[in-house]
């Protein structure tokens, strides 16, 4: 057990809620996870970078968690300079520095025990900061694969001096693992981690769960709109299954376009973007699930939670996805428009493989996705809790 009374943890992100996104409801789910054991956590970031969604500067969302959101230019600015990546990190990480130092500095001086839990690369190198000048314990967990061998060997020597200056690394997938190593970040540093949904709110609706055969066939996408997420493969099958229905959730900088092209096509409906505890009926209205990313994927919890809904899953052989699922509960394909269309067709032509599939989905959420595996990240903090 960690000693409460004493640790505090600071999560330091710079994506938080209300922002939308599979990281971001991680990070609730773990300050949620955290609070429910009495562990006082603290949260540095920045005001929504992601969404329009206004949001508090100081929040106190009970007696163990704290959240310090620093106000930043967001909406827009970050969709923009996401493709330019020492632009993004310019943009990212000095002034989250210089927001945080405060907090850091309170903590180092009143004695109290703390660690610091670094989110993504930014975060990491700040935390490094803290570690190397006041000598704080630093687990810094990556949520994606990087796909580091098309950049520049500069950017993967500037990584792997990052992550060695850690504690611990926790990473979501042995795709990310492998690709750290081949970086030559220290084996001994780095762990495995998963997350979790909560499986209570993220279950089948229906006690049988069966769609029936009269109900046209429907295909569902939740994710952020941008090219890499594959959402124009998703539109082009569109087009050319006018029998099937396909429904899009989700915003970012296509949102607009997809708007138009749902306008068009008369199969495919755009929900705009909701929040994370809207979406379960989205995921108990579909017969398939798909995530037809062009990259490597860290993982997808949008997998977790259609799986914990009793959907099953048509996903892209790209990075962590593969682990995600198993043949029992989804399909995986090379993403291209003839690959997804195929494999659409076939799903639809076999129902009973597909009800199958259903009945197996929801065990399988709550074998691999319930909070107990918050556990790995509590067994990491407790490793550096003397210091």
């Amino acid at each position: 057990m960690l000693n409460k009374k004493e640790m505090h943890i600071v999560q330091l992100t710079p994506f938080f809620s209300p922002n939308v996104g599979g990281v971001e409801t991680h990070l609730d789910d773990l300050v949620s996870e955290l609070s429910k054991r009495k562990i006082e956590t603290t949260v540095l970031t920045y005001s929504p970078l992601t969404s329009s969604i206004k949001s508090l500067s100081y929040e106190k969302l009970n007696k163990f968690t704290t959240i310090h959101r620093f106000k930043w230019p967001g909406f827009g600015v970050f969709n923009f300079l996401e493709k330019y990546p020492f632009l993004d990190f310019l943009y990212l990480t000095p002034y989250l520095l210089i927001r945080s130092y405060k907090y850091i500095l309170e903590l180092k001086n009143s004695n109290k025990k703390y660690l610091i839990h670094a989110h993504g690369l930014n975060a990491a190198l700040i935390g490094v900061f803290y570690r190397v000048f006041f000598g704080s314990k630093l687990v810094v967990s990556t949520h994606a694969v990087y796909e580091l061998t098309s950049k520049s060997k500069y950017v993967g020597f500037f990584i792997r001096k990052i992550l060695n200056r850690s504690s611990s690394i926790l990473c979501l997938s042995q795709a990310s693992i492998n690709e750290i190593c081949r970086l030559g970040v220290e084996k001994e540093l780095i762990s495995r981690f998963k997350y979790w949904v909560n499986t209570d709110y993220f279950r089948p609706l229906s006690s049988d769960n069966e769609r029936s055969d009269d109900e046209s066939f429907t295909i569902l996408f939740v994710g952020r709109l941008i090219e890499k997420k594959g959402i124009n493969l998703f539109i082009n099958a569109a087009k050319l299954l006018p029998r099937f229905n396909f429904r899009i959730v989700g915003g970012g900088p296509l949102a607009n376009a997809v708007l138009r092209e749902s306008e068009n096509i008369q199969n495919l409906v755009y929900y705009g973007e909701k929040n994370n505890n809207e979406l379960r009926a989205f995921y108990n209205e579909a017969d398939i699930f798909c995530i037809p990313s062009l990259y490597e994927e860290g993982f997808g919890r949008v997998i977790m939670e259609a799986l914990s809904c009793g959907l099953p899953v048509l996903g892209s052989n790209k990075g962590g996805i593969p682990e995600a699922l198993s043949k029992e509960v989804g399909v995986l394909f090379e993403p291209t428009t003839n690959n997804l269309i195929e494999e659409l067709k076939k799903i639809e032509s076999d129902r009973l493989r597909l009800k199958s599939m259903k009945r197996k989905c929801r065990k399988f959420a709550l074998e691999n996705y319930s909070s107990k595996n918050i556990e790995i990240i509590l067994d990491k903090y407790k490793q550096h809790e003397n210091f």
